[in-house]
């Protein structure tokens, strides 16, 4: 047992720790899904080849979080001052997950056009779902997750636009973000087309 001293100071600075988000479980028997039949492939601003919809599905998922490093930031105009590297075992619970699956045809789209799909276009719509959510569901932002870093994670997860709840075991919230699917992702797109 290793004993720790603390001492009260002040400082110009804070903390900011960075952390990475691994979704497991996304093709288990246990999820529930359906289709977005009003959000073709078409309507998403593909050619429509291939006549495919996007899915969505919610079920339960393992979230595996790491803290890989922290940021010193100056409080007064937030500026890193320097980052630390941590080397930190993942803590994993079980939790509940709604994701939908992209079409390969949209994904083809969006990678013609020269945009990024699995680094940042996912991540920034998964934060513009997690944003308006509130308007849908009675919850915080604050109690829902997305995956961050999709660089670094492999498996089917990393196509997916994907919330998941952070209380552990879950309690019900993405379920009924799942069944308003097609207004959440309007008011998400909205939020998008306004920035």
């Amino acid at each position: 047992q290793e004993d720790v001293e603390v001492e009260r100071c002040s400082v110009d600075y804070y903390t900011e720790a960075q952390t990475v988000s691994q979704v497991h479980g996304t093709q288990d028997a246990a999820c529930q899904r359906r289709v977005l039949r009003s959000w073709t492939a078409a309507a998403l601003g593909s050619d429509g080849r291939g006549g495919d919809s996007p899915l969505v599905e919610h079920g339960p998922v393992r979230v595996a979080k790491s803290v890989h490093s922290y940021r010193r930031r100056r409080a007064v105009d937030r500026k890193v001052m320097d980052s630390v590297d941590l080397f930190q075992p993942p803590a994993e619970h079980a939790t509940e997950a709604c994701w939908l699956v992209i079409p390969p045809t949209l994904e083809r789209e969006v990678h013609s056009r020269g945009w990024s799909f699995e680094r940042g276009g996912l991540h920034a719509v998964e934060h513009a779902l997690i944003a308006v959510a509130p308007a849908h569901v009675r919850l915080e932002p604050k109690e829902l997750g997305c995956q961050c870093r999709r660089v670094d994670i492999v498996g089917p997860a990393t196509k997916h636009l994907l919330v998941y709840e952070k209380h552990h075991g879950g309690v019900g919230l993405v379920a009924q973000l799942a069944a308003r699917a097609e207004p959440l992702l309007q008011s998400a797109l909205h939020l998008m087309e306004r920035c």
